[in-house]
Parts: structure tokens; C-alpha cells; sequence
């Protein structure tokens, strides 16, 4: 009984798979160092998942930056003065209307917090930036002469390629951009302190890696995304000395699991029809997770 269900599902599937491909929405597996090559409604499909999401993440951007200035504008030591020991005001506000900030606190500099607001903000809107230049480059140029699996590096026009490189790199980046609020703006644990510097480190050298290796080794490509973006997170969630979900945690550790999962659909293109729209489906909710923790624990308040 079990193996004729199993033999019955696997063999819907296989009609499943014939019909997309039959239907145009999806084309056949690509081979090793070769890349896949969408089908026409699977290129629209990869531009407009990203492209939705170019206008609210620049708003998203300029909210951090606005929320930043206004974080810091009450807090100006040429108009400051002493009311106690240890804390500073501002003349002519009471305790319930400007905030009391001590003077030896460990609350992040305004310098942090320009950076991440900055960095990560552009970061997040290089990506769907990116992502929709790329898509849409390749799915316009997939229309200039016969496609064929000719693999990344051989009869691919140069302007296709150079944003297949910025998109893959650009990934990196933001994996640096969305750690940072969380390494530089939460009170870090001295033993991962150089975790702040190592992520971009890390970006640069996946930058290089791709530049050279581009679609050479896909696994061992997406093993080091995988690397790179779970391990500060890990350590991050270890080290963290409050251990609660007040810290922000919980989404950080839930858009992980959103990118997780999306790197395994990723993977499945030839297999599920859509599979790269739907890896962009779930960057865009890793995405919104990691903002939302992000503005709801380092900058609402």
C-alpha cells in the first residue's frame, strides 16, 4: 500500500514537471558551472518580486536615517546642562519630556548609529535594486539571439554578466549591512567584538570569490553564503548576555530561518517551476523580519 502511494505521487509529479516545461514555466535542470536559464514568464517572475520592493525599501532606508537624527537631536551638549551627578538634560525640558541619557552609559555613539543606518539601509536597497536591474537585463537579452546553456563565463553578453557578479556580491553586503545594527547598537559581548569588522571582511573576500569563480562551484558558493550568514547570528545569539526576546533576537533568528529555507528552494530551479521567484519571495520576508527587529529595538524607542 505505502509504495503505491509513493509510486503514484512520484508519478503525478513527473506529469507535474512535463507540463511546466511543456507550459513554458520552467525549463530543464541546469548542468554543473552552467546556468539556468528561465523561461520567459519565469524572467517577469524574477524581476517583479524584487522590483515591488525597490520603493519601500528606499523609504524604509530614509526612516532610519530620519529616526537617527531624531534620536540624537535632543541629545546636544552645547545646549546641555548638568541637573545631577551623573546624567545630562536639556534646559527647559522636565524628566517626563526629554530623556535622561547617563554620562557614562554604554549607549552607542551617534557615529554608530549613523553607520548602520546608512550602510544597512543602503545595503538593503542596493539588493532589490540589483536583483531587478539583473533580472531584467537578462530576461531583455534573453531575446537577442538563440539561448543556450552556454554556461556563465562563454557567449554571455558583458552587460548581463557584470550585474550577475553585482547581484551575487551585492548579497554579501547586505548580510554585513543587516548584522551590523545588531553588533554595533546591542551590547555585544567582548569575545565576538570583532565579529563588527569581520563581517565586512567577509564581504569583501565573497566579493573577490565571485569576481574570480563566478557559477564555478555552486555548492561550495552557497555554502559560504550559508557561513556567512548564520555564523554571526549563532554567535551573536550565544554571547548575548540578556538572552531574551526584548534583545531582538527572536527576528533576527526568524529571518534567518527565512533565508535558510529560500537557499533550499534556490536550489531547486528545473525542479519547482518559480523556484527563483520564490527564493525572492522568501529574501523579501527575511527581509521585513530583520527590518522590523531591527527598527523595533534600536530605533522606536
Amino acid at each position: 500500500m505505502h509504495r503505491k502511494i509513493k509510486k503514484g505521487i512520484t508519478e503525478h509529479w513527473k506529469n507535474f514537471r512535463i507540463w511546466c516545461r511543456d507550459s513554458n514555466l520552467m525549463n530543464q535542470r541546469a548542468g554543473p558551472n552552467v546556468m539556468y536559464i528561465p523561461t520567459d514568464y519565469e524572467h517577469w517572475a524574477n524581476t517583479c518580486s524584487h522590483a515591488i520592493m525597490i520603493l519601500p525599501s528606499i523609504l524604509a532606508s530614509e526612516l532610519l536615517i530620519w529616526k537617527t537624527e531624531q534620536k540624537f537631536a535632543i541629545i546636544t551638549l552645547t545646549n546641555s546642562r548638568v541637573t545631577l551627578p551623573n546624567v545630562l538634560t536639556l534646559d527647559g525640558c522636565n524628566d517626563e519630556q526629554c530623556p535622561v541619557v547617563p554620562r557614562n552609559s554604554s549607549f552607542p555613539t551617534y557615529a554608530a548609529y549613523e553607520f548602520c543606518s546608512r550602510s544597512y539601509g543602503a545595503s538593503l536597497v542596493l539588493l532589490f535594486v540589483i536583483s531587478t536591474l539583473f533580472h531584467w537585463i537578462s530576461w531583455t537579452q534573453s531575446h537577442w539571439k538563440k539561448r543556450s546553456h552556454a554556461g556563465c563565463c562563454v557567449r554571455r553578453p558583458s552587460l548581463n554578466k557584470f550585474f550577475h557578479i553585482c547581484d551575487r556580491t551585492t548579497i554579501y553586503f547586505f548580510i554585513a549591512g543587516s548584522y551590523s545594527p545588531w553588533l554595533m547598537l546591542h551590547e555585544t559581548h567582548q569575545s565576538i567584538m570583532w565579529l563588527q569588522w569581520a563581517i565586512w571582511l567577509a564581504a569583501v573576500l565573497g566579493t573577490m570569490y565571485t569576481f574570480i569563480f563566478l557559477e564555478k562551484f555552486k555548492l561550495l558558493e552557497t555554502l559560504f553564503y550559508l557561513f556567512v550568514g548564520i555564523v554571526p547570528g549563532v554567535l551573536a545569539l550565544m554571547y548575548n548576555p540578556s538572552h531574551s526576546t526584548s534583545s531582538g533576537f527572536t527576528e533576527l533568528a526568524l529571518g534567518g530561518t527565512f533565508y535558510i529555507f529560500g537557499v533550499l528552494v534556490f536550489k531547486c530551479d528545473g525542479i519547482i517551476p518559480f523556484a527563483h521567484a520564490i527564493w525572492h519571495t522568501f529574501v523579501t520576508a527575511g527581509a521585513i523580519s530583520h527590518y522590523y527587529g531591527i527598527y523595533k529595538h534600536f530605533y522606536s524607542s
